[in-house]
């Protein structure tokens, strides 16, 4: 590892420089002028300048081409697992145009910019002596090139946004680059490379993609460098320290796959994968069965199902909009054999005003958990108020 100096610093500056210059780029480069031109140059002309300050060193790391292979795998295996999530949650057209041409101009826009900036990281990297607070800054830089600045406003307008935002971009980004950094810091830019311009050029290439929700999609993109950072630190770690069979055999990151996949188990519930789903309850219209902040959990309703909803079952249905949870009161049926609920929450005095198709009906309450469904309600308070 080389200390820092002028010539580095150099490369911080111009980077934060051109960070803070963004909005006025885009305002007067917009467009395909900023992604095709500007950015591309940009890191172009910075690559170029750290392989001169570094004068071309090319560090030696250990077992790099297991370290590649490990990230060709895991690329590999994302894909296919993020691909066959569809088949659960349904698929939708690519938003990518695929003219050959537009995809070329995709692809010119994008990747050359990853393989830019990943070398421009593997040589921030090696200057850094492996202090944590450089890597910190290291990481916190490359999060920072990722953001979209120019809709700061909008993805913080309301807690809501601000949320979703959060989650689905600034958490998952902070994951993704501290896990380059480190993969930088043992194997180099190779990797790094691999990953980012792989999974990028798949996006532009494939003409649908998983339905996937934002919360969905920050999942994918929180647990896939959680497992590969635990993995390669497991594998850095034999390898650079002498330690016992009884130590490796405690910190081996198969011992943590019960936990994914239980903690994959819980999120797959949360989702509603399952024929089972939990809801939590934000009113009290149904004490004493049920009440604000409890959970209860939902059987999801089939059509063929219809025939066995009797009386004071409890259903969850849709109404304008929001999910109401009311017990049946009575059942109509009209000549043609059409039913229709009548419903009324436990706590109300009255029915509820309309009847309830069998269109509307999403599920019927089979358990309840007290209590532990606080934190949505909480959550859903904030952002209804916003």
């Amino acid at each position: 590892m080389k200390r820092i100096n002028a010539k580095i610093i150099s490369v911080y500056v111009l980077i934060f420089l051109y960070l803070t210059m963004y909005p006025a780029l885009n305002v007067f480069c917009p467009g395909k002028i900023y992604y095709n031109i500007v950015n591309p140059l940009f890191w172009f002309c910075i690559a170029v300048l750290v392989f001169i300050f570094s004068g071309n060193e090319k560090p030696r790391y250990k077992n790099k081409i297991d370290k590649i292979q490990t990230i060709i795998i895991a690329v590999i295996v994302y894909l296919i697992v993020y691909f066959l999530s569809g088949l659960i949650f349904g698929y939708q057209y690519s938003p990518y145009s695929h003219n050959f041409f537009k995809i070329l101009g995709n692809v010119w826009a994008y990747l050359p910019v990853f393989a830019c900036q990943e070398y421009i990281r593997s040589i921030l990297v090696n200057y850094s002596s492996r202090k944590k607070y450089i890597l910190a800054i290291i990481t916190v830089l490359f999060v920072a090139v990722e953001l979209n600045y120019t809709e700061i406003d909008k993805n913080f307008s309301s807690m809501a946004t601000a949320f979703e935002y959060m989650s689905s971009v600034l958490i998952p980004s902070v994951v993704k680059n501290s896990l380059f950094t480190y993969i930088a810091s043992i194997a180099g830019y190779v990797p790094n490379m691999i990953y980012r311009m792989v999974i990028q050029a798949v996006y532009f290439i494939t003409p649908i993609f998983p339905n996937l929700d934002w919360f969905g999609i920050a999942i994918f993109e929180i647990v896939t460098p959680s497992v590969i950072y635990f993995y390669m630190n497991f594998a850095q770690m034999k390898t650079e320290e002498r330690i016992s069979r009884k130590r490796i055999n405690r910190d081996n990151p198969l011992n943590i796959l019960p936990v994914y996949a239980a903690l994959l188990m819980f999120v797959g519930f949360v989702l509603g994968l399952f024929r089972n789903a939990p809801v939590a309850i934000v009113s009290d219209s149904m004490v004493p069965a049920f009440s604000r902040g409890d959970v209860v959990v939902v059987r999801k309703f089939k059509i063929s199902e219809a025939e066995l909803l009797k009386k004071d079952d409890v259903l969850q249905y849709e109404l304008d909009g929001r999910m109401i949870v009311h017990r049946i009161l009575r059942i109509k049926e009209d000549d043609q054999g059409q039913r229709t609920f009548i419903t009324k929450g436990d706590n109300n005095n009255a029915p509820d005003l309309k009847p309830v198709s069998e269109s509307q009906i999403r599920g019927v309450v089979k358990y309840v958990i007290p209590k532990i469904g606080y934190p949505s309600v909480w959550l859903n308070d904030i952002f209804s108020k916003r």
